[in-house]
């Protein structure tokens, strides 16, 4: 007589960091987008320089400054759609063979957040030109996977195993920021 394995959902929110290559976004987009980061952290240090602020805005702050094109910034953000949609997209078809239910809870574009950077660092510029360039989206997943048998110990770093193993090959970085199971 055999005894049925009851099926349950296994259900987590998990959170990462991807990165694509600029010559991706340059390849889809052109050389203006791709340079459209450097291109506004130049003008942002120099103007959080002469003006003296402690630290440096986001690039929502400079949309209305008369120092920094409108095209520079809008280049930045509709490359960060563009690469936010698709970062959504592959994370989809690639993690779609592994959870019975993909849900991205949020996409957040690095590049339109507060750089951590200070102005009169040295590296300043080039963290800043990092930073802006819109090549790293963070995301917040909730997945979802049918298991056979009770639920198994440290549940919640075997997803977060199984996100890092089947996005491996398809961004240029992923990092795992967080991982918890919740109430499915």
């Amino acid at each position: 007589m055999s005894t049925a394995r009851p099926i349950t959902i296994v259900k987590a929110s998990v959170s990462i960091r991807v990165r694509v290559s600029l010559s991706l976004v340059r390849d889809r987009l052109g050389d203006f987008a791709a340079n459209a980061g450097s291109a506004a952290a130049e003008r942002i240090h120099d103007i959080v320089l002469k003006e003296r602020l402690g630290y440096c805005p986001a690039l929502d702050f400079f949309a209305d400054h008369p120092g920094i094109e409108p095209g520079v910034i809008a280049a930045v953000e509709e490359a960060g759609l563009f690469v936010s949609d698709y970062v959504a997209k592959e994370t989809r078809n690639h993690l779609w063979s592994a959870f019975s239910h993909i849900k991205i809870q949020r996409v957040q574009i690095m590049a339109l957040t507060l750089p951590n950077v200070r102005p009169g660092r040295p590296e300043a510029l080039t963290v800043l030109a990092r930073h802006y360039t819109p090549t790293e989206i963070n995301l917040i997943l909730i997945l979802s996977s049918l298991q056979r048998g009770p639920a198994v110990e440290n549940q919640s770093r075997l997803i977060a195993q199984k996100v890092m193993w089947w996005l491996r090959d398809t961004f240029e970085s992923v990092e795992l920021k967080d991982t918890r199971l919740v109430d499915a």
